[in-house]
């Protein structure tokens, strides 16, 4: 705008009557308020055409009858949010109303949409279905489009680098917690696939070793997790928030990763 007001003073650019004999289109000063316009309303949209659909990551729940039968907190992945919008909660895999919509303290009177990258956003919440145990909405659960679902995942296959800080090697059978986004979950390195070790002087190429039997630190290996209970979680080439995540055991982050397959869960909807 400060750029469009600029050229009001020109008119040369501002105004087409000098053209009007040979010119019937816009103004150049038109045509870049036009463009400022839609820049607005593509912000204020969001991205109603993401491919993955809305996902809102909880890092904390609260109980305030004012604004539903919960108010959650965290960031929006994905999307955008609005009142009135009707989200899936996962992995419990139940409906929920959006009553309100805070960001950073500002309520929903002036803020109207939380979009994408938005932090801090409180949404007020109540479930469609009436006798709900609200208890397993909790820090670590995922609301989204319930018209595409983020995956509920029982075992992921990923690529993992194992830490310096690794003591012990890592062999199939290695127990831990798994850290995604801000869910955690127990679980289990069932299967070491591949080990993929860059070679000497080709950063780009790798020869990949079958089965190994263990890995020690420092190194990159194809593995298969499986969780105790099913949770929320994306390939990193679909939406990276929910598909990177870390592996520790003991106190200690042992290896970290990306996901490159997940394998569902069946949920009852």
């Amino acid at each position: 705008d400060d750029f469009a007001n600029i050229l009001d003073a020109n008119d040369g650019i501002s105004r087409a009557e000098a053209l009007w004999k040979w010119y019937h289109g816009p103004t150049l000063l038109s045509s870049l308020r036009a463009v400022a316009q839609e820049s607005r309303l593509a912000a204020e949209d969001g991205d109603p055409d993401s491919p993955e659909g809305t996902r809102f990551s909880v890092v904390d729940v609260t109980r305030r009858p004012a604004l539903g039968d919960a108010a959650v907190t965290g960031t929006v992945l994905e999307g955008s949010i609005a009142p009135a919008d009707k989200l899936l909660v996962l992995p419990m895999g139940e409906l929920v109303s959006v009553k309100s919509v805070d960001i950073g303290g500002q309520s929903s009177e002036h803020a109207q949409l939380a979009k994408k990258g938005d932090y801090a956003v409180t949404l007020g919440v109540t479930f469609l279905q009436p006798g709900v145990d609200t208890s397993l909405l909790v820090s670590g659960t995922v609301l989204c489009d319930p018209q595409r679902p983020a995956p509920v995942a029982n075992t992921l296959r990923a690529q993992i680098v194992t830490m310096s800080a690794l003591a012990r090697p890592i062999v199939q059978g290695q127990t831990g917690i798994i850290y995604i986004s801000a869910a955690q979950e127990s679980a289990t390195i069932s299967k070491l696939i591949e080990l993929v070790t860059p070679r000497k002087g080709a950063a780009q190429d790798s020869a990949v070793k079958s089965r190994p039997r263990m890995l020690v630190k420092n190194q990159s290996a194809i593995v298969e997790i499986s969780v105790v209970r099913p949770m929320v979680a994306e390939t990193y080439k679909a939406l990276k928030s929910l598909g990177r995540f870390l592996f520790r055991a003991q106190g200690v982050t042992i290896a970290v990763g990306i996901i490159l397959e997940v394998k569902t869960s069946a949920l009852d909807i």
